[in-house]
């Protein structure tokens, strides 16, 4: 019942469900993690901090309820009281890379800069995929600490990913979130680059990520960037469209105030149907009749370079060829190897075709 009301946005319906269920039967963890979750996403986070604390209280030795209490007090900005319950899910967790990341977050915030950067460095001797440089070079990019070790990183994570990238069999290729990581590499190495003041080469990473991703958090990264650019209109336009994929941004309302006296042009189109524009293909008609299939494309340095059939009307099985000799094209940082792999539907009638991807 809970997870229908929240679905549904009746978030005080699935609160009290939650909340009853704790009540019918206080030994069952689930409840609590499921009240814990609703209160994270709600932003609702000293209640959150509380649900965590009493799922502990039934079962101590609950790593998750460990570790998500310590997420949720990073979230909150307590990270001073992080450490110990960080501390604490190390001695438990099976796989504790993940947790001296958030500890080494914690030192990092609370001002402890020297033990954050040692317990980073733990984190990688256990666990030295992309992600992990990847997650390390954000914090200290975004925290302005140590910028150069942050760039390094980040730039790893990227080419490791980019060269991985080139390597899968598009053929066999079943997961379409395998690209969702690379985008959010491709954020972090420009907002890095943003806060080095190189915003020419932020620009290009964080344009690319956003223009395949359309996260509210990039959308705001390149706005920023085009603020110091003194790309005024484009900064309140980026804005715009980071409030429409995430209305509940806390600091891209200021900075829109902070613009206000921006003039953009009267005639411009709402975000929600430019937003809906960037991800469409127009194509001339492929059939005569009204038909729909679904295609899987992998895009290169900006192009659609191959596209598969998925599933759908048999009559639009061929038209994957049309789509590789469309005009599509997608910003993609320079000198990028990396391809993209993405899903859409292609919709046809009488009087044209069009191809819509689905956000990553």
């Amino acid at each position: 019942m809970a997870e229908i009301y929240l679905y549904q946005h009746q978030n005080e319906s699935g609160l009290s469900a939650l909340h009853s269920a704790i009540a019918n039967d206080p030994q069952e963890t689930l409840s609590y993690k499921g009240l814990g979750f609703a209160l994270v996403r709600l932003q609702k986070y000293d209640a959150a901090i509380s649900a965590w604390q009493q799922l502990l209280k039934v079962a101590p030795d609950d790593v998750d309820g460990l570790e998500n209490l310590g997420a949720t007090m990073i979230e909150a900005k307590r990270y001073a009281d992080a450490i110990p319950v960080f501390e604490s899910a190390i001695k438990l967790s099976s796989d504790p890379s993940s947790v001296y990341l958030q500890l080494g977050t914690a030192y990092l915030r609370s001002g402890n800069e020297d033990k954050g950067l040692a317990t980073y460095k733990k984190a990688l001797e256990m666990d030295a995929r992309p992600m992990m440089f990847n997650d390390i070079g954000y914090e200290l990019g975004d925290s302005g600490k140590q910028l150069p070790l942050a760039l390094q990183y980040a730039q790893k994570a990227v080419h490791d990913e980019e060269e991985a990238s080139t390597k899968v069999n598009f053929a066999e290729l079943k997961d379409l979130l395998i690209s969702a990581p690379l985008l959010a590499y491709w954020d972090t190495l420009g907002w890095i680059y943003f806060r080095m003041g190189e915003y020419e080469r932020a620009e290009s990473y964080l344009r690319s990520a956003w223009e395949a991703r359309q996260d509210g958090v990039v959308a705001d990264h390149l706005g920023q960037v085009y603020e110091k650019e003194q790309k005024l209109a484009l900064a309140v336009h980026m804005y715009n469209l980071a409030l429409e994929t995430d209305p509940r941004r806390e600091d891209t309302p200021a900075r829109m105030r902070h613009l206000a006296h921006v003039a953009l042009p009267k005639n411009r189109m709402n975000a929600r149907d430019e937003l809906n524009s960037m991800r469409t293909i127009k194509l001339t008609a492929i059939t005569k009749t009204d038909a729909n299939a679904y295609f899987d494309v992998s895009i290169a340095a900006g192009k659609i370079e191959s596209a598969r059939f998925v599933s759908g009307s048999e009559v639009l099985k061929e038209a994957g060829s049309e789509l590789e000799k469309s005009s599509f094209q997608e910003s993609f940082p320079a000198n990028s190897v990396a391809r993209l792999f993405r899903r859409g539907i292609l919709t046809c009638s009488e009087i044209g075709c069009s191809f819509v991807f689905y956000p990553l």
